[in-house]
């Protein structure tokens, strides 16, 4: 936190105002644990409006390089040193490669909607 403060005091200096995005964590958990299938199809919506677009991303060339460099590395490092990587409540604490993605990908484009 101390990191950003010079930024929350400069964006209240000037008047920007600033917004905090995230998916609720009874969901994250639900996709941790069971991909974005266990949320269901309504609930998946809510995050993921163009279900169409976001499927067709993910079956990018951009999007695997993303993934090569980008989300690989931390959780091959995570899962070495035993980190908890999940935020359920129950004694799990690896999630597999693919519910990882899921969770990371639906983050983004969860809050990348939200924030339209």
């Amino acid at each position: 936190f101390t990191a950003y403060v010079p930024v929350f005091l400069t964006c209240r200096e000037l008047g920007v105002k600033l917004i905090a995005l995230d998916v609720d964590s009874e969901d994250k958990a639900k996709v941790e644990l069971g991909g974005l299938l266990s949320l269901g199809k309504t609930k998946l919506l809510e995050y993921v409006p163009d279900e169409e677009g976001f499927e067709r991303f993910g079956s990018t060339e951009a999007f695997h390089e993303y993934v090569s460099y980008t989300l690989s590395p931390p959780y091959n490092l995570q899962k070495k040193f035993g980190q908890k990587m999940t935020t359920s409540a129950t004694r799990e604490r690896t999630i597999s490669f693919t519910n990882f993605l899921a969770r990371q990908a639906w983050r983004d484009e969860g809050m990348a909607s939200t924030s339209v």
